[in-house]
């Protein structure tokens, strides 16, 4: 391996690195190296006393499970790795840290978690960042350089007990970007458009951009407007008012996503399903990965797919909950008697956010019964999922006698995908993979252009 280490000072009261100035008792190095942040640690392991702890912070999830997997493997086995990533059980990570002393994290480590004997912190200086794209209407997952801010964050995991050294893997001036690039700049702002016209201000971002300090660009507001008429819910012309399906959809409360609203909406008035649905959506409105998926017990996972087998997690906590009297019921035993308990605080996040939405729904004169209206039926869950997620129907590329495990969008984009490999409805390599699937989320990615990553998926069913 070749390598160099950059030494800037030891031990000062206040110390300038690549443009960044704090105080501490932290010595700075920059490494440079073939092998990358595995082979890295490698080297510290090597020099590291007995109880001394290695963090080092990586761009994402996919990145942190292999470097724990290829440090095993370089070191034949005689370095543990462990993972920090945010959709770990809270107990988990402590477990991890007090066990530990390699780690490799994403940025839930920067602030929420502290290594108690840390020694060492290897920074990659790069971030995952999901950004949407206005003019092809999809969130593409770019890796970008950290901030000021979020470099001094990592930094700042160290000297809180002992000494520390800090090796930076970046040459880039770390003060040229000092904070993040603001999340209302890089996001589909579609449901915040529409929160703001449903809010008793009944104004939207036109209004709105003279109070940000970082407005988004007009021509993106001018096409979410656009947007918004196409769907029926603006009015036509100068008014802005909402529709009667706006103002439907506006008496909902709120699900996270203007597409979730659409199709709750749907399963109320169309579907008879709506309990379905606001239950889909409470479990579904915490989760941002699909790790929980394979951890699932098998009696819970449905041949429907991802949205089946949520619902049937949900309908198993239910079922418990109206069973036995609120001052007996207990969360920890039922997810232990169901083994649910790696994902339990998963669970407790969506049972208060199902709590919420069945408190709200009650009290409205408008859906308090429909709400209560429960099928079980997978058709009529993804006929009411279908009102928004249309464009997410993916075809297998078998079926058109190409590549058996890809999937091609249906509609005209032609866009190229493959099944998250924790979705319950992936198959063997051998096995020819389900025909068609709804999706919930699709990621595409700047490292790997062609082919995106769709999850959160259920089966359809051709007739």
């Amino acid at each position: 391996m070749k390598k160099k280490l950059v030494c800037s000072s030891i031990n000062p009261k206040k110390i300038s690195f690549l443009g960044l100035t704090i105080s501490g008792n932290i010595r700075f190095f920059r490494w440079c190296a073939t092998f990358g942040p595995p082979g890295i640690v490698q080297e510290l392991c090597k020099k590291r006393k007995r109880h001394d702890q290695i963090l080092c912070f990586v761009s994402s999830v996919a990145e942190v499970n292999q470097s724990c997997k290829l440090i095993n493997q370089i070191s034949r086995e005689t370095i543990v790795a462990y993972p920090l990533i945010q959709s770990q059980h809270p107990n988990v990570q402590q477990d991890n840290i007090e066990h530990g002393n390699v780690f490799f994290a994403t940025t839930v480590a920067e602030t929420s978690l502290t290594c108690p004997c840390l020694k060492y912190v290897v920074d990659t200086g790069m971030i995952n960042v999901p950004v949407y794209d206005f003019e092809s209407k999809r969130t593409v997952l770019r890796e970008v350089r950290a901030a000021e801010s979020t470099i001094k964050q990592r930094l700042g995991r160290l000297g809180r007990t002992q000494p520390g050294e800090y090796y930076s893997l970046y040459d880039f001036k770390v003060d040229a970007v000092p904070y993040p690039v603001p999340q209302i700049c890089q996001s589909d702002l579609m449901n915040i458009e529409f929160s703001s016209r449903k809010s008793p201000l009944r104004k939207g971002f036109n209004y709105m951009k003279s109070f940000l300090p970082d407005k988004p660009p007009q021509i993106v507001i001018d096409k979410i407007m656009k947007q918004l008429r196409d769907l029926n819910i603006l009015e036509n012309g100068s008014s802005d008012n909402l529709t009667e399906h706006g103002e439907d959809l506006a008496k909902l409360p709120d699900f996270g996503s203007f597409a979730m609203s659409k199709a709750v909406l749907a399963a109320l008035h169309d579907y008879d399903c709506g309990r379905d649905l606001i239950c889909l959506s409470a479990i579904l409105g915490v989760l941002n990965t699909t790790g929980l998926l394979k951890s699932l017990p098998q009696h819970l996972k449905s041949p429907d797919g991802d949205f089946m087998t949520l619902l049937k997690v949900m309908d198993e906590i239910l079922l418990a909950r109206q069973s036995t009297p609120a001052k007996q019921f207990n969360l920890d035993q039922v997810c232990q008697a169901n083994g649910l308990k790696e994902i339990q605080h998963i669970i407790r996040q969506a049972l208060r956010r199902y709590q919420t939405l069945e408190k709200t729904f009650n009290q409205s004169p408008d859906f308090c019964t429909r709400a209560q209206v429960k099928s079980g039926d997978w058709e009529l869950v993804a006929k009411s999922l279908s009102t928004d997620y249309l464009d997410n129907v993916f075809v297998s590329m078998k079926e058109l006698h190409d590549r058996s495990h890809l999937f091609v969008r249906y509609n005209s984009r032609g866009d190229i995908a493959k099944l998250d490999l924790q979705s319950t409805l992936t198959r063997p390599i051998s096995t020819a993979p389900v025909s068609i699937v709804l999706a919930r989320d699709i990621r595409h990615s700047t490292a790997v252009r062609a082919t995106a990553i769709i999850s959160f998926v259920g089966e359809i069913k051709a007739e």
